[in-house]
């Protein structure tokens, strides 16, 4: 709760010590997640609407504002730790309070719904979640 809380005033635009670091991490995503990253890629995605960033062990928080400029928090924690799928709940419960435009998703779709491969690429299969 406290996480998503937090989320929620970095995302509101209005906090003088929060606003400045919401600004550089949509400003430059690479420095938040490195390359091949969820967080990379949904701040890119969002151009500026909202940031994330991952924790140990599942965690994901994401700030994000609505098409009116009200910010909101999400904060989530795969109970077994696992970060497989981690950024595809995030995305679903974007979806499910109309947060993220179809347009973003599409930019997002490796994350909607991923596909595993083995080594040398060949594809395994896909994690699929109850839809909410």
């Amino acid at each position: 709760t406290a996480l998503a809380r937090a989320a929620q005033r970095l995302a509101a635009g209005n906090d003088p010590l929060l606003s400045p670091q919401f600004d550089a991490m949509a400003a430059h995503p690479f420095l938040v997640g490195g390359s091949a990253s969820f967080d990379t890629d949904f701040i890119s995605a969002l151009k500026g609407r909202a940031v994330a960033k991952m924790g140990a062990e599942g965690v994901q928080v994401i700030a994000i504002r609505d098409r009116t400029g009200q910010g909101f928090g999400l904060a989530l924690k795969v109970q077994d730790g696992s970060d497989r799928p981690r950024a595809q709940v995030a995305l679903e419960v974007l979806q499910a309070f109309d947060l993220i435009a179809s347009e973003e998703l599409q930019l997002l779709a490796e994350y909607d719904v991923p596909v595993y491969t083995t080594r040398v690429g060949s594809p395994v299969g896909t994690l699929v979640t109850g839809r909410l």
